[in-house]
């Protein structure tokens, strides 16, 4: 019953927050011209992060991390990075952008499933940042679409995020798809790679929509942040494999 009425509270707290940060997102789209992209990736990082303080305040979820060290941190604001992590839970939407925005990362434009384009109140945002929208069925554009963001991150120095599961693991670690990000690093060669592991939260099989906020309830979850040297496209599917073995003993020791 506590915990019920936990999420109840969340949600009677996330409605005037909502609404304030799509207010906020119309706004950049209206005024920002040419810095539209770069500011709607910091207003991603920015709610991310008050949306995740709100929830974890709220359910008595506590998350620690383990971050690079500044001198890494100094190499991705350099240029540009690939970003890629596991997909644990619903949470990610807004674990992921705050963690960028404690990297300082900049604009990142990641590929996402097409629904998202047209999602309540935040859909419009994520199509203006210029995400790559993936339909995830065979005969369709989607590698083409990859490349071509690809292309222009090359040209115009932004970084890009891909999850390479491609859906929830509801805490399971799922296999990799390196096809994504082969095409990523074919396209933006000699940049570093920063790898998320996503560790803890709620009961396997949960967690996977805001519905399910009871299972995070007094739970624990750890974020591992590293960063790798630049890698080669044929050293991708290696590179995957390594990091989906480190990222299961992770997940196997759980939160410490």
């Amino acid at each position: 019953m506590k915990a019920r009425m936990q999420v109840l509270a969340y949600f009677a707290l996330f409605a005037p927050v909502f609404a304030v940060s799509v207010l906020h997102g119309w706004l950049i789209i209206l005024e920002s011209g040419t810095l539209m992209r770069p500011r709607l990736s910091w207003w991603r990082q920015l709610w991310g992060g008050v949306f995740l303080k709100l929830f974890s305040w709220v359910v008595n979820l506590r998350i620690t991390y383990v971050m690079p060290s500044e001198e890494d941190i100094g190499y991705l604001t350099s240029g540009p990075c690939i970003v890629v992590s596991n997909h644990a839970n619903v949470l990610d939407a807004f674990l992921i952008p705050y963690v960028e925005g404690k990297l300082r990362l900049g604009e990142v434009r990641w590929l996402m499933k097409e629904p998202l384009k047209r999602a309540f109140g935040f859909g419009a945002m994520f199509r203006y940042s210029g995400a790559v929208f993936l339909q995830r069925e065979k005969g369709s554009e989607d590698i083409l679409n990859i490349q071509a963001t690809a292309a222009h991150a090359r040209s115009q120095g932004f970084s890009m995020g891909i999850l390479p599961e491609g859906t929830r693991g509801a805490g399971a670690l799922l296999p990799p798809k390196s096809g994504g990000l082969k095409v990523i690093v074919r396209n933006i060669p000699d940049v570093p790679i920063v790898s998320i592991s996503i560790v803890g939260g709620p009961p396997l099989g949960s967690g996977k929509t805001m519905w399910d906020g009871v299972a995070f309830c007094g739970q624990r979850m750890h974020v591992i942040v590293r960063v790798h040297h630049p890698i080669k496209e044929e050293q991708v599917e290696a590179w995957l494999e390594d990091e989906w073995e480190r990222k299961h003993a992770e997940l196997a020791a759980g939160p410490p």
